[in-house]
């Protein structure tokens, strides 16, 4: 599958295969067997999205148009995580997981969103407010 997109401001048409994506290069091009791929900026509303292709010694991040993220959803068959609407630190995560040696299960702890146990996701609850004041002491001065 071929993906048209840029990474910085170079136009690249990268290529899909089962477990691997092939980006060209100055050298030629690069092959990269994947870890995992995962997309940001991810929106109706705007025209493009990122898909970052991660291998164990290297990343790119390549924007692509919106509508081509379903089809690359649909063609990768390994790990794929939707970081949200906001970019990761992308360099920056690498970086550290090239010199910890992370494995699928590290970047997951990272990506994954953190679930609690007990599944409140606050203290507050609509059906306990206390109702000791009511509207129609507020109304009651008319």
């Amino acid at each position: 599958m071929e993906i048209h997109g840029t990474v910085g401001s170079k136009s690249v048409c990268a290529r899909l295969d089962n477990t691997s994506v092939t980006l060209p290069s100055i050298a030629g091009p690069e092959r990269i067997e994947l870890l995992f791929v995962a997309f940001q900026r991810v929106s109706k509303r705007l025209k493009t999205c990122d898909v970052i292709w991660v291998g164990q010694d290297v990343f790119f991040q390549q924007t692509i148009p919106y509508k081509m993220e379903e089809a690359v959803r649909d063609h990768w068959k390994g790990p794929l995580y939707d970081i949200g609407l906001d970019p990761g630190p992308w360099k920056k995560w690498h970086r550290l997981s090239v010199k910890e040696n992370w494995r699928i299960e590290d970047w997951e702890q990272l990506l994954l969103p953190n679930v609690e146990e007990d599944g409140s996701d606050s203290d507050w609850n609509p059906d306990d407010e206390s109702h000791d004041s009511s509207d129609e002491e507020y109304l009651s001065d008319e």
